[in-house]
């Protein structure tokens, strides 16, 4: 399949989803860029297990917003990267949200510094 045929092809694919709720066409899609998407999602998470939810969370908002592609702004592997990295900046930002429990490392260490804070400089 040259790169114009499988262009076209996408283009018809993500109609399908938009128009019919057509699920084999986004499962068509998935196979066909599920390894470049997780590329990219582990480009930002550097996590192999998080890189999978910010791919599967992609081709959900792709089922939702299937409609809103438009063909004369891009390829339809370039918008799903675009919706990829978007998913994968905000598991991102949800990770670095997360405060450490005192039970971690980190959580441990702060407690101990606060703690330090507060005696002052009796020692």
């Amino acid at each position: 399949m040259t790169r114009a045929t499988e262009r076209l092809d996408d283009c018809f694919l993500v109609e399908r989803v938009a128009v019919w709720r057509d699920r084999r066409a986004l499962a068509r899609l998935y196979q066909r860029h599920r390894s470049t998407l997780y590329t990219v999602a582990l480009l930002v998470l550097f996590e192999a297990e998080e890189a999978e939810q910010a791919v599967a969370w992609a081709f959900r908002e792709a089922w939702r917003y299937a409609g809103a592609f438009d063909p004369s702004r891009g390829s339809v592997g370039a918008w799903l990267a675009a919706i990829t990295r978007a998913c994968a900046r905000a598991l991102l930002l949800t990770r670095s949200l997360r405060l450490p429990g005192p039970s971690s490392t980190a959580g441990r260490d702060r407690l101990r510094h606060r703690a330090a804070g507060r005696r002052g400089s009796v020692k």
